[in-house]
This record gives C-alpha cells, structure tokens and sequence, in this order.
C-alpha cells in the first residue's frame, strides 16, 4: 500500500497511535475536515511538471498511484474505506461498525472475493478501551492490544501475537504539552517523547531519532523533517531525502479543506507526488 497514506488519513496514525489526550473526536475533525460530508476520495500520483505547472502521471501503470474510497456516517466517523492501486484492483477494504455511544467496536477487512479475511473487535470497561483483539475469519485470536488506565488516561499498551507479548509501552511522564513513554519490544527499550503546541504534535522523538512538524493556520503539516539529519542521507517516512525533508504546498476549496497537496522531498527540490481530493459535502461540492 502506498506509504503517503499514512500522511493522507490521521497525522497520529503514522505515530503508532501514541495520543496527547483522551479527547473524543470524530474522524472528520481528526483528519482537520470541516463540514457536513459524506464521502472523501483521494488520488495519489506521481508529479509531473508541464510548462512549469505540476500535474498527475496519467498513466495506467504509475506505481505510485492509489485511489482511496472513505465513507462516513452522520455522526462523522468512517463506515467504510476502500483503497485501489495503479492497475485499478482493490488493495484493502475496511468496514466500521460502531454502538450507540459512537464508539468503534469492529473493523472488518475483506479481501479480494468478498470475504473476511480478518477483523479487529473494541472492547470497552466503561468509558476506556481496554483491548483490541484480532480474530481471524474463524474467530480465532491471532493478536490482540491491551491498555491500562490511570482514570481516564492511558498509562500502559501491551501488544500480544499469537498469546505472547511483543511489545509494550508505558507512560512516564505527561503534561499539557508533553509525553514520555518507555517502549520495550524484541530489540530492547528505547524512549519516545511528543512535544504538542495548540493541541497539535510538534515534535516526536524515537531514541534518537527526532521529527519536526511544522502547520499552516489551518493546522495542515507543510513540512516534516527529521531533525537528526546526517549529509550523508537517511530514510525518512520511507522516502530517500538527503536532507530529510517533506515539504507539503495545498490549494483549498471555499470550506477551508485541501483539495491538492503538492509533495516535494527537499527545501528545492522538484516535486515528487501530488495528492487530490474529491469531498462530497452533504449540500453539495465545493470547488
């Protein structure tokens, strides 16, 4: 699956779901969209420049091309996701069920026939999740993610495969703007910190790798960096960038929501994706 989605859907998805806050958020207002809308369609390609404009590959077999297919409900939470890949076959499909209180409790993931290929099911005690557990099409467990709580807050996640644990993280220090958690997995212990301003993440540090956010007034990344860069290059978010850098520049509709994003890979370098995006508002399209 084409890595920029992790970009595209929630900024916290590519931070392994280490949250700020026990806040309740749709998932519109979670990926920063406004309005009433029911469906997001969104087209990753290979950038091209024609006459000093840049444009999509129009070709059937730009590797980097996906199409991906969010549906949501009134409530704002995604119902349905599907994605397409550059010879127009479907990759993924993920269908969301939740209960009368809005809270997710399953994912289902279908593959290529129409079957269920596997499915994740949210456990609650109270207000907290407390445990996600994979099943397979038959229901038996092949994984599961277990949280314990001080409150409200989540203090511990254990990660466990097949009944074994392999990977944990605790919390060792928090406040309105900070977060420490210690995470323990097959290759030792290594610290991970995040660093908010406004209730947006700043900064996340992995051992010692350290990466910069940076937003416009709409609160959309325009660049991330890692801040341990070396001359000599590194991989960063999976791209090779000798300097480390995600540079993102948007066209929006009249609603405030981004409708082309502009990906380059250095501070001058040429650009390498464009990313569009089809929102279907309930009262209609914007352009």
């Amino acid at each position: 699956m084409y890595k920029q989605i992790l970009f595209i859907l929630v900024t916290a998805i590519m931070l392994v779901g280490c949250e700020a806050k026990k806040e309740i958020k749709s998932d519109l207002e979670k990926m920063n969209l406004k309005g009433k809308i029911s469906k997001v369609i969104i087209a990753t390609n290979t950038a091209e420049v024609n006459n000093g404009l840049v444009d999509a590959v129009k070709t059937s077999t730009d590797k980097n091309y996906y199409n991906h297919i969010i549906k949501f409900n009134d409530d704002g939470n995604i119902i349905s996701y599907r994605s397409l890949n550059y010879k127009r076959k479907r990759v993924k499909e993920i269908h969301y069920e939740y209960d009368n209180n809005k809270r997710l409790i399953s994912e289902v993931y279908l593959n290529a026939d129409d079957n269920i290929d596997k499915r994740k099911v949210y456990e609650y005690e109270g207000e907290n999740l407390i445990c996600i557990r994979t099943e397979d099409r038959y229901t038996n467990e092949l994984g599961r993610e277990e949280f314990k709580y001080d409150g409200d807050k989540v203090v511990k996640k254990e990660k466990y495969r097949n009944g074994v644990l392999v990977s944990s993280d605790t919390l060792l220090s928090n406040d309105e703007n900070y977060e420490a958690w210690e995470h323990s997995d097959e290759n030792g212990i290594t610290n991970h910190e995040f660093i908010y301003e406004n209730g947006a993440l700043k900064e996340a540090i992995f051992g010692d790798m350290s990466y910069l956010f940076e937003r416009d007034e709409k609160g959309n990344i325009t660049k991330a960096y890692n801040a341990s860069a070396s001359p000599e290059g590194f991989e960063i978010f999976d791209c090779k960038s000798k300097e480390g850098v995600h540079i993102y520049k948007y066209k929006y509709d009249k609603r405030g929501n981004w409708k082309s994003r502009i990906e380059h890979y250095s501070e001058k370098g040429r650009a390498k994706f464009l990313v569009s995006r089809k929102i279907f508002y309930e009262d209609g399209d914007d352009k």
